[in-house]
């Protein structure tokens, strides 16, 4: 009987069998290469030669220097073992590489062998077969001992590849060793080697290499991140996806100074300030929340960069966080002047820019202060570029940005309350308040000049306190239109300011300077009636601060009025006779007409309603104090010839200005007369033609009737005002000769001692008496009379004239005796009710 065919054994392959032991040997020597690299580059090296430590000597003194010799030797020293067992870590990657690629080697080998062999077992079963289905005779014997023969060589190439792993084992034990016997020298006992370990165990003791070392590490995040961004940004097409990457990205910079810094030095604020001007410009695909999460994010770097906290780093570390931030710091103050404009035309200017970043920081809870000085250059800057701004066509209307304010905002932003985030130098003077630490630092911060063509009432350029001020006149400039009770930000923030200052030379310029700039700006405001009320907006809390400031200053008064020196040397560190030292103390100084001018500002009020202004709060103030004084004087016995001239200068130009303003009021309301009659004239169809050519040739087609008429009905403010302040005076003269006659040398006869009161008011300018003025519009009317009627004998025209002068008598009659028994019902006082404003 013929028995069945024996199975074969296991068909499976040599690689299976017999694997390859893991490992690259190629990998292996690459990494030996770069220790031995390594090795010779270190060998190289100041720090593993002990060169350093001499060299710092050398250069660098004091205690840092003394701690930074002493780290170099302590790092020359531990890399020295680093690096002496260098070359035997390369020969031992070396050599184990050697032993895995020959055991490779010969893996492969065997699992040849094992291949052939398993081939030829499986032909000689397959013969063995086929004898015995072909003849019938019994193989099995044939093929079970072709099976065992099979068995047995695969039997001794698995030995071999055993033994062949064996070997490699123990070649991988003893170089692992031999590694670890080597990174003894470096690691304390029992650490695990890595990268971080040996990193720790060189510098982790070190305050300057391992800041070196963080520094280096934070660098390369900020220049790693701005690779993502320059791809981002290029694109062009910035939807709430990307603003979203990037502001995330940049949450990461924003972390540690140094990285922060490296980011803005590798993409440049000038580019910064194009993104946030680019993805927030109308029409960009990002929404603007995305869009204020940006500016939030960018503000976090800037601040970070330029304004770094160097807590916890080594001295060499924090050097380098000053000197980088300083860089950065000339950059952004150079950034202030640029504008960036969007393809839709959108203009907007570096300083705006700024500011929203600024904003978005603080909005974000970023609460480290600018650099003092930083902050105070940024001001600066903003301002002469806010300045130059105003005088550019594409800013017309626009203050910053040329993009349309919320509602009836006048200041875009990209946050809420726009009139003041989106007031760019509102913000960067907050920002610089919030940095300064004492009196002089704010005293430093208004001395701040303002590049650029501006002057100040001297012809000097202008100091911040000054442009402050007469900040509301650059408004205007830029919109014409701008509302009359607009109140600029920095109004309250230069008198909080100014009442931080302390005292000495410089305060006592800066009061000065400011004081005749609020002369100077209201003379500006007077001509015209909408500038008159931006002028009350803006300048009513300085004012009165100016008022206390002239009551606090009266020897320095006393030397403009005399015209005469204290004779004593001027204030040290006070140019430009901008201070007088008065005994130990230093008082602003003003020349006469700058005096002149401060205290009309003071007088004058807003209501231009017909009749006589009464002078504003701030005059009556200034005039009660100065009564206050002579009261206090004359009860002592003291010497009141001083303030008496004051007191009569203060009103004589208290006077002057109330009195101008009336002569301004009068010229409008004779131009307005003229003007209709000129219009009148033209509305008669019969006569326009002709009254049109007489208008085009001589300027005017009024009759003289018509002028005439116009001499008889137009306003006598002049008039009225000249009275008003003569009864004023009259009524000043009564107060002090009643304080006069209760001193102990003084008698009711003594005239003389009034003498001071009347030359203080012939130093003010000088004005025309009531009287003087009705006669010349008594002659204005008699010669407008004679031009209508010259066929009339003279004595019509003495009655008409008669009769005109009879009216304008019961007019004054009528007044006086309104002015007696008080206002009517409802009417009320004109003029400043109050000096500051609430609120």
């Amino acid at each position: 009987m013929i028995r069945p065919v024996a199975e074969g054994p296991s068909a499976e392959r040599g690689a299976s069998a017999l694997p390859l032991p893991q490992g690259e040997p190629e990998l292996l020597r690459r990494a030996a290469g770069r220790i031995g690299s390594i090795g010779s580059a270190a060998d190289g090296t100041a720090t593993v030669r002990g060169a350093l430590a001499p060299l710092l000597t050398e250069v660098w003194t004091g205690a840092a220097a003394g701690q930074a010799v002493t780290e170099a030797r302590a790092l020359g020293e531990r890399s020295r073992r680093v690096v002496a067992a260098l070359p035997s870590a390369e020969r031992v990657l070396t050599r184990y590489a050697a032993v895995l690629d020959e055991t490779r080697r010969l893996t492969r080998a065997l699992q040849s062998r094992w291949d052939v062999a398993q081939d030829d077992q499986d032909r000689d079963r397959r013969r063995l077969e086929m004898v015995q289905a072909t003849t019938g005779t019994d193989q099995s014997s044939a093929l079970q001992e072709v099976a065992e023969r099979h068995r047995a060589v695969q039997a001794r190439l698995a030995q071999r590849h055993t033994s062949e792993r064996e070997s490699l084992r123990n070649a991988a034990r003893d170089a692992r060793s031999a590694l670890y016997a080597l990174s003894e020298a470096t690691l304390p006992a029992g650490g695990r080697p890595s990268a971080e370990s040996v990193q720790a165990a060189l510098t982790g003791d070190l305050g300057f290499a391992a800041g070196a070392e963080r520094a280096r590490a934070a660098r390369r995040a900020g220049l790693d991140a701005a690779v993502p961004w320059r791809r981002i940004t290029a694109s062009g097409q910035a939807g709430d996806a990307e603003i979203d990457a990037l502001a995330a990205l940049l949450g990461t910079v924003a972390a540690d100074p140094l990285a922060a810094q490296a980011f803005l030095e590798e993409v440049g604020i000038g580019q910064v300030q194009e993104t946030l001007a680019g993805v927030s410009r109308p029409g960009s695909a990002g929404s603007l929340d995305t869009t204020r999460s940006l500016a939030v994010a960018l503000g976090t770097v800037f601040v970070s960069a330029t304004a770094p906290r160097a807590t916890g780093s080594d001295p060499r570390t924090a050097r380098q966080l000053a000197s980088r931030a300083a860089l950065l710091q000339d950059e952004a103050v150079r950034s202030v002047t640029a504008v960036v404009t969007t393809g839709e035309g959108q203009h907007d200017s570096g300083y705006w820019l700024l500011a929203q970043l600024v904003v978005g920081a603080r909005g974000a809870g970023v609460t480290t202060r600018l650099p003092t000085g930083f902050a105070r250059r940024l001001v600066g800057a903003a301002a002469a570029a806010e300045v130059t701004r105003s005088r550019d066509p594409r800013f017309v209307g626009r203050h910053g940005s040329t993009r349309v304010p919320d509602g009836d905002r006048q200041f875009a932003s990209l946050f809420e309350d726009g009139d003041r985030t989106g007031d760019a130098l509102h913000v960067l003077l907050q920002e610089a308040t919030r940095s300064v630490g004492d009196a002089d630092d704010v005293a430093r911060l208004l001395a701040t000049p303002v590049p650029g063509p501006l002057r100040n009432g001297r012809g000097e350029p202008a100091v911040l306190a000054e442009y402050l001020v007469r900040r509301w006149v650059t408004h205007t400039v830029s919109s014409p239109q701008a509302p009359t009770d607009l109140e600029l930000a920095t109004n309250a923030d230069l008198g909080h300011l100014m009442a931080a200052l302390g005292s000495g030379p410089q305060v006592a310029a800066l009061r000065s300077r400011v004081m005749i700039e609020v002369g100077r700006t209201n003379e500006l405001a007077q001509r015209e009636w909408a500038t008159i009320l931006q002028y009350e907006s803006n300048s009513a809390g300085i004012e009165s601060s100016a008022v206390e400031w002239l009551q606090q200053m009266p020897e320095s008064v006393g030397v403009t009025l005399h015209g005469r020196s204290l004779e004593q040397p001027p204030a040290e560190g006070v140019a430009g006779g901008y201070a007088v030292p008065v005994g130990d103390d230093v008082q602003p100084l003003l020349a006469d007409r700058e005096l002149t001018r401060l205290v009309g500002a003071f007088a004058v009020g807003h209501d231009l309603a017909p009749g006589p202004d009464e002078p504003a709060a701030a005059y009556q103030q200034l005039m009660a104090g100065e009564v206050t004084r002579l009261t206090e004087q004359v009860q002592a016995g003291l010497d009141p010839d001083d303030t008496l001239l004051r007191l009569g200068f203060y009103h004589g130009s208290g006077s002057a200005a109330l009195l101008s303003r009336a002569e301004r009021q009068d010229e409008l309301n004779e131009r307005m007369w003229h003007n209709l009659a000129d219009l009148k004239n033209l509305a008669d169809p019969k006569e326009r033609l002709e009254a049109a050519v007489t208008l085009a040739t001589e300027g005017t087609n009024r009759s003289a009737l018509d002028d005439f008429t116009i001499s008889v009905v137009r306003s006598r403010e002049a008039i009225l005002q000249a009275e008003a302040n003569e009864a004023r005076f009259a009524a000043l003269l009564g107060t002090v000769t009643t304080l006069l006659r209760g001193a102990p040398s003084c008698t009711p006869e003594d005239a003389s001692r009034l003498y001071p009161l009347a030359r203080g008011a012939a130093l003010a300018p000088p004005t025309v008496p009531a009287a003087e003025l009705r006669q010349v519009r008594d002659r204005e009317v008699a010669a407008a009379l004679r031009a209508m009627l010259p066929e009339v004998a003279q004595e019509h025209v003495e009655k008409v004239h008669e009769a005109f002068t009879d009216r304008v008598e019961e007019d004054k009659r009528r007044r006086q005796e309104r002015d007696r028994t008080g206002p009517e019902p409802g009417v009320g006082h004109r003029g400043r009710a109050h000096v500051g404003r609430p609120g």
